[in-house]
C-alpha cells in the first residue's frame, strides 16, 4: 500500500513537473512574441520618423549623365527618406559633341553655352529623380547657366580640386552617405580617391565604369528603374531654339540604353 501511495505521488509531482514546463514554455512564447512585435514595432516607426533622423546622401558626378550609373540606388535612400543632393562637379565641357555640334552648323556654340545645354539635362534628370531645386548643385559659378571661367573643367580635374570640391560640401552639408563613380575617365579617378582620403566621412559608395571590380549589386526594383528611364528622357531633347542638343543621348547612347534597361547597379564601399 506504502508503495503504491509513494509511485502515486511520484506521479502527482512528474504530472505538476510536467504542466509548470509548458506553462513556462507558454509564457515564454507569449513575452517572445511581444517582445518581436515591439522591435517591428520600432522598426516600423524608424521608417516613417522624421527625415532629420537619416544621414543625407550625396551623390558627387564628374559630369553630367554620370548619375545613371547610381540613379536607381539613389531612388532607393529616397524611399527610405533620406535628404539628398545631387552635385555635379565639372563644368563638363570637353565633350567631343561640342565639335560635332559646331561641325553640323551651330558654330556659335562656345564652350560656355555647351556647358549651359548639359547642364539642363543634368538639372532636368535631378528634378525628376524629384530632388529639390535647392538641393541641385554646381561647383562651378554660374550654376545651371555655366561659366566662361569654370574652376573645375572637364577632363583637367585635379585631386587636389576633387579634395576641396569634397571639402566644400562637407562643409555645407556635414557627415552623410556619399555616392560617386569611379575608374575610366580621369575626373573620376580624381573625385573618387578624394573621396576614399576624406575620412570625415564615414560612409562612402563608389560606383565603378568596369562592373567587374564591383563587390556589391543592388537590385533595380521595376518601377525605380521606370523613374530611372524618365530621368534618362532629358539627355534626349532635341530642341536648338531653347538650348537643349540632347547631349548625352549622343556622347553615351551604349550607356544610356544599358542604364534604362539594367536591372543591377553595381558598386564598392571603398576603393
Amino acid at each position: 500500500m506504502k508503495d503504491i501511495f509513494k509511485r502515486f505521488k511520484i506521479e502527482i509531482l512528474f504530472t505538476l513537473c510536467t504542466l509548470v514546463i509548458i506553462i513556462f514554455g507558454f509564457l515564454s512564447g507569449i513575452i517572445y512574441v511581444m517582445l518581436v512585435q515591439r522591435e517591428i514595432v520600432s522598426e516600423s516607426f524608424a521608417r516613417v520618423s522624421p527625415v532629420k533622423q537619416f544621414l543625407p546622401v550625396v551623390m558627387i558626378l564628374p559630369h553630367q549623365d554620370d548619375e545613371m550609373f547610381m540613379a536607381g540606388k539613389f531612388l532607393w535612400f529616397i524611399e527610405q527618406g533620406h535628404p539628398v543632393y545631387m552635385v555635379l562637379a565639372t563644368d563638363g565641357g570637353n565633350s567631343r559633341i561640342l565639335k560635332d555640334l559646331q561641325t553640323h552648323g551651330y558654330k556659335n556654340l562656345d564652350r560656355q553655352s555647351f556647358a549651359h545645354a548639359r547642364n539642363l539635362e543634368f538639372f532636368d534628370s535631378a528634378k525628376s529623380l524629384t530632388v529639390p531645386e535647392d538641393h541641385i548643385l554646381f561647383m562651378n559659378p554660374g550654376g545651371v547657366h555655366a561659366s566662361a571661367q569654370p574652376l573645375y573643367q572637364d577632363g583637367t580635374l585635379s585631386e587636389v580640386q576633387a579634395s576641396e570640391i569634397v571639402q566644400q560640401l562637407y562643409d555645407k552639408i556635414g557627415d552623410g552617405i556619399y555616392l560617386t563613380t569611379s575608374g575610366g575617365h580621369p575626373d573620376h579617378v580624381a573625385l573618387a580617391r578624394a573621396l576614399q582620403n576624406f575620412s570625415a566621412i564615414h560612409h562612402k559608395l563608389f560606383f565603378p565604369i568596369d562592373i567587374a571590380q564591383a563587390k556589391e549589386k543592388f537590385f533595380v526594383t521595376s518601377d525605380e528603374q521606370e523613374r530611372k528611364q524618365k530621368a534618362l528622357g532629358a539627355y534626349s531633347v532635341w530642341d536648338p531654339e531653347i538650348g537643349r542638343y540632347a547631349i548625352g543621348e549622343r556622347s553615351v547612347d551604349p550607356l544610356i540604353k544599358n542604364w534604362g534597361n539594367g536591372e543591377f547597379e553595381y558598386y564598392l564601399e571603398s576603393l
